[in-house]
């Protein structure tokens, strides 16, 4: 029997189709089909990922592990020592750091002196870097202490569980906390535990959304916009298997939109409203009023960028409503981003530029877009002067904040100024 045969048997024996065993695992049903039929193997990583999610037992894990029959899967299972999640976040680190920086694969291989294959086998925790690459590898990389000390202890073999609140509630608050200068590396090494704990007592899927939803959040909030899509959607794949979605988990929803509209070549607002619309929580309830009055926002938004003004404002005023009932106000379509966009779609510029809210400071996540979307309605007041200002202002707080990243979005904005006449 071969590895993709087991993976067959298992998912029929638990009468999961592929596509749904897909959308549970984060694995794309094209490549469990591939593995199904024998023309490709899986990583261990992505072996450990199906198995988490066709709940398996210790002794199955185990079986699917030795059909794997790869090197790594080999002396995993010889290590008297070895537990589950030695399975590696050392590669995904690895990864996570090279994107902060905003390198490319030919660029990190060529500072260490090895070739592109072992950098992508590095990431894929399939080989481990030397003492002296290791070294090389995080100076050109701006590794941390702390993320240094990680990868030359334990991150390719981890052995000792992460200490964190049993408490599902305990727990957001914990991973809220985190400090986010080591976000990528407090992620992966959580990631790699609550994986294994998953994979013996699925009441810790529940932490694992949680986890992706603030690393999604955090990544978004870096302009790590791919990054953040990947990582958002494995938390709403896991949405099906747990015993209640939270609140709070609808961050990955909105990280998501926002992803899906910033992702491609142009910006897809559209998309990103489909995003948030199909997600968007029923009427009436208090304890979802906030993330649905959030969502009409956000989602009149992405239309009134689209060009669709008057269902924007139709949007808005409904998220107005859910916020009358909520708290006695209607604050949404006033002096907010939220409405100085729908004024903008509506053409009034001169509204929009009232409708803009003050600065408060110069965090990025409001900021940018703040200068990005007053750039446009000065464009269309034709005073291209202010909207160049405004895109400078956009491209020194990145620079100043060390989001490389972000540039990415700026260009695109820019270029679509440059094509209205800027």
């Amino acid at each position: 029997m071969t590895i993709g045969d087991y993976i067959r048997q298992l998912r029929l024996e638990k009468g999961l189709s592929m596509n749904r065993l897909a959308q549970m695992s984060g694995i794309s049903q094209s490549t469990l089909s591939r593995w199904e039929s024998g023309k490709f193997l899986p990583s261990l990583r992505e072996l450990e990922m199906t198995l988490t999610a066709l709940n398996c037992t210790e002794n199955q894990r185990r079986d699917a592990i030795r059909l794997l029959d790869a090197p790594r899967a080999v002396a995993y299972l010889r290590s008297e020592t070895a537990s589950p999640h030695a399975l590696t976040f050392g590669g995904d680190l690895l990864k996570a750091m090279r994107i902060r920086r905003n390198r490319t694969i030919e660029q990190v291989a060529s500072a260490v002196g090895v070739s592109e294959s072992v950098v992508r086998r590095w990431e894929r925790s399939a080989q481990r870097p030397t003492d002296d690459q290791l070294h090389a590898l995080c100076f050109a990389l701006g590794a941390s202490e702390s993320e240094l000390v990680a990868l030359s202890q334990h991150a390719f073999n981890l052995q000792n569980e992460t200490s964190f609140p049993k408490d599902v509630h305990d727990f957001q608050l914990w991973v809220d906390a985190l400090k986010v200068s080591e976000m990528d590396l407090s992620f992966h090494s959580l990631i790699a535990d609550l994986q294994e704990r998953a994979s013996r007592d699925s009441f810790w899927l529940s932490h694992i959304a949680l986890a992706y939803t603030s690393y999604a959040s955090y990544l978004m909030f870096e302009y790590r916009i791919r990054e953040a899509e990947k990582t958002a959607l494995k938390a709403i794949q896991l949405f099906p298997t747990l015993p209640e979605v939270r609140p709070h988990m609808l961050w990955s929803v909105n990280v998501l939109s926002s992803a899906v509209n910033y992702s491609g070549s142009r910006m897809r607002p559209l998309e990103g409203a489909e995003v948030l619309m199909d997600w968007i929580p029923p009427d009436g309830s208090l304890r979802w009023g906030h993330y649905r009055q959030w969502f009409l926002a956000r989602a009149s938004s992405f239309m009134a960028q689209a060009g669709h003004g008057s269902e924007a404002e139709r949007m808005l005023r409904e998220a107005d409503n859910v916020n009358l009932r909520l708290i006695g106000e209607e604050r949404v379509s006033r002096n907010s981003i939220y409405s100085a966009r729908v004024a903008l779609a509506k053409g009034n510029p001169r509204l929009a530029l009232n409708q803009m809210p003050k600065l408060q400071d110069d965090w990025p996540p409001e900021a940018i877009p703040h200068h990005l979307l007053k750039a446009e309605i000065f464009c269309a007041l034709k005073n291209p002067d202010r909207a160049r200002d405004e895109i400078k202002q956009a491209y020194t707080l990145a620079s100043r904040r060390g989001l490389p990243h972000a540039n990415r979005i700026i260009d695109k904005t820019l270029h679509i100024l440059q094509n209205k006449g800027l």
